[in-house]
């Protein structure tokens, strides 16, 4: 440990013997950096995709936010080598205040703790004992759901969204969708991906575009604006209801409306 006389030397002589020990904190600095950059915007992806596994609805929250301060944050290490010190607190500074800003913004996630507890029953309870009875290699290591249960499973969803519609609520989640089912989560995560090959935001919205096709169809809809029926189907924004149409259908809402109109006249 360096006395702060020995400090003053040191600078004053422009790190003159300290050379090796200078090059070794540069380079664990530039190190950091990027290893904190990398893991983080792993993690996102990790969640990224947690999301659209457990909810219907992601604009709201949605990681955007987070990856923007990541970025933000690698710019900072790159402005500490290579700005003056004016700028590198100004843009500290700045990083602080959008941070704060995107925390008051910014909803919970997975902080809800009335969407991560589930009163299983004896019978699911069953199930997810055999789930995890024997790995597997596949995406579900824990889980020995045989095919027959996939579909009973994947019959009875489907009997739920038709009788019950329950992808007409906007904030829907796959707890919501389990706890009247009567299974756990995960269960019912691994039944949507492996019977609809689809993760549980874009099941859900594709009965959502499905319900306004029908819907579009009927004459006594036709006096509705587009973003109201939108609305009555699940959405909870214009983005996202001509976002999920597109992708699903290829064309946007406007442009489908028009051919339906052309196939009527």
């Amino acid at each position: 440990m360096l006395s702060l006389e020995e400090k003053i030397l040191v600078y004053q002589n422009e790190g003159e013997g300290f050379e090796i020990l200078s090059t070794v904190i540069f380079v664990g600095i530039i190190l950091s950096g990027i290893t904190y950059s990398v893991l983080s915007l792993r993690a996102l992806a990790i969640y990224k995709k947690r999301i659209k596994d457990n909810f219907s609805s992601i604009e709201k929250i949605n990681l955007q936010w987070l990856l923007r301060l990541v970025f933000g944050l690698s710019i900072i290490w790159v402005l500490v080598f290579f700005a003056d010190d004016k700028i590198i607190f100004s843009s500290v500074v700045l990083f602080v205040v959008f941070i704060g800003y995107y925390g008051i913004k910014q909803v919970g996630i997975f902080t809800n703790k009335h969407a991560l507890e589930l009163s299983l029953t004896t019978e699911s309870k069953e199930i997810i004992e055999q789930c995890i009875a024997e790995p597997q290699i596949t995406k579900y290591e824990k889980s020995a759901l045989t095919d027959s249960q996939l579909k009973a499973i994947h019959g009875e969803l489907v009997h739920l969204m038709k009788q019950k519609k329950l992808f007409l609520t906007p904030e829907l989640t796959l707890t919501m969708v389990a706890e009247e089912l009567e299974i756990h989560p995960n269960i019912l995560s691994q039944v949507i991906n492996t019977v609809e090959q689809k993760n549980f935001f874009d099941y859900v919205n594709t009965l959502r575009i499905e319900e306004f096709k029908d819907r579009i169809a009927k004459y006594d809809y036709q006096k509705y604006t587009l973003l109201s029926l939108a609305y009555e189907c699940g959405f909870n924004s214009k983005t996202s209801f001509n976002r999920n149409f597109k992708n699903l259908m290829g064309k946007s809402p406007s442009e489908y409306l028009k051919e339906c109109k052309a196939m009527l006249d």
